[in-house]
Formats: C-alpha cells, sequence, structure tokens
C-alpha cells in the first residue's frame, strides 16, 4: 500500500506541477507571508491571471484526485 500510496503522490505532484510550474514556489511564499498579490508579482503575473490560474488547478485537481482516490 505505501508504494502505490507514493507512487499516486508522485503522479499527483506530477499532474500540478504540469498545470502550475510555480506550485511549490507559490507554497513556499504562502508559508512566508506574501500575500495574494505580492505572490503574483513574485511569479510574473496579474493578480486577476494568478487568481484565475489557481482557479483552474484547483478544478483539475478535484477531478483528478477523485480519479486518483479511486485508485484510477
Amino acid at each position: 500500500d505505501m508504494v502505490s500510496d507514493s507512487i499516486r503522490f508522485h503522479q499527483l505532484l506530477g499532474r500540478i506541477n504540469e498545470l502550475m510550474p510555480q506550485a511549490v514556489q507559490i507554497g513556499q511564499l504562502r508559508q512566508l507571508g506574501y500575500t495574494e498579490e505580492a505572490i503574483a508579482a513574485e511569479i510574473g503575473v496579474g493578480r486577476k491571471t494568478y487568481a484565475y490560474r489557481l482557479k483552474k488547478l484547483k478544478a483539475a485537481l478535484e477531478a483528478y484526485t477523485t480519479d486518483f482516490l479511486k485508485g484510477k
């Protein structure tokens, strides 16, 4: 089970990286207390573009994780 969980987790991280390569950087900036506007500036996009990309990422991941949790 641990091996298959590890494989699925790496697949999930791969999918996140495909959808938004800056995801790790965004997570790090959030941990440092950056605002959404500051994060958008740091990754070089406008605040609305950043919010739109996050919304798309969330929707894609919700669909992916539904299959992920079913073991597909």
